[in-house]
């Protein structure tokens, strides 16, 4: 058995080796070979030296030493470590923040108004100077803590109003609401062209149709700063986007983001 065994893989390892021989044989025939010319005025490509480039900032990259301004900056600030505040005998407890419900839903997605974000950005930029957002989204809770209930409804409920200062330059609001107008330089008159307002007590404000610039000297932002200089806000008054005015409502304002 086992010499008939050893006697098939002989003829077996035979057969597939004629194969192969067979096959180098036609493969050996059917090679074909053919000069390559070059003409006189041809030149070998010569390739260049690798040069090493500075890589392209990331959209969420800074041109400046300081962090970009984004959606996330101008989350709610609540914080249940705040101490209670009270009024006409009243009291009033801070929110859990960014921990305990998001920014406002539109069209199933988180949102703030881009204008706020692109107009921080571009002031952080030019001046090479850190922008400090002291107030950017507001659940009611956080809205009722700050003004102890006399303010039911705002902007800032709605992603479409932002406080913040340029560090360095708190008491030199003036030259950062200028750097603002300047921005809407070249741009159509309605946008381009600012109306001053005269405000009560410590307010002053600026507005175009897009947005309204305030500077608040004392209020609400002492609050949760250590600090008592002016803020500057940006409220959003006109969606261009959608062509349409920002109106605030209960219902945005409310029910307008989602709980944790």
């Amino acid at each position: 058995m086992h010499i008939i065994f050893f006697l098939l893989l002989f003829l077996l390892s035979s057969c597939s080796t004629a194969d192969q021989r067979v096959e180098l044989r036609r493969m050996n025939n059917n090679k074909s070979s053919e000069k390559i010319y070059r003409l006189s005025h041809e030149q070998v490509y010569k390739e260049k030296a690798m040069q090493l480039s500075a890589r392209e900032l990331y959209p969420w990259e800074n041109e400046t030493e300081f962090a970009k301004i984004t959606m996330n900056t101008l989350r709610c600030r609540g914080d249940i470590s705040h101490p209670k505040r009270a009024k006409d005998k009243r009291e009033y407890e801070d929110c859990g923040g960014m921990h305990h419900h998001g920014l406002p839903y539109v069209d199933g997605e988180e949102f703030v108004y881009p204008v706020l974000i692109s107009l921080l950005n571009k002031v952080q930029n030019s001046f090479n100077k850190k922008v400090v957002v002291t107030s950017g989204h507001r659940c009611p809770k956080h809205n009722n803590y700050l003004t102890l209930g006399t303010s039911k409804i705002s902007k800032y409920m709605i992603g479409a109003k932002v406080d913040f200062y340029v560090e360095g330059l708190e008491d030199s609001y003036e030259d950062v609401i200028d750097r603002i107008m300047y921005l809407y330089e070249g741009d159509k008159e309605e946008y381009s062209l600012f109306k001053k307002i005269t405000g009560k007590g410590s307010f002053a404000s600026w507005r175009n149709k897009e947005i309204t610039i305030t500077v608040q000297k004392d209020g609400e932002h002492t609050v949760l700063l250590n600090k008592n200089h002016p803020v500057i806000s940006i409220e959003v008054r006109y969606d261009r986007e959608r062509k349409a005015p920002v109106v605030l409502d209960w219902k945005k304002a409310y029910q307008g983001f989602i709980v944790n």
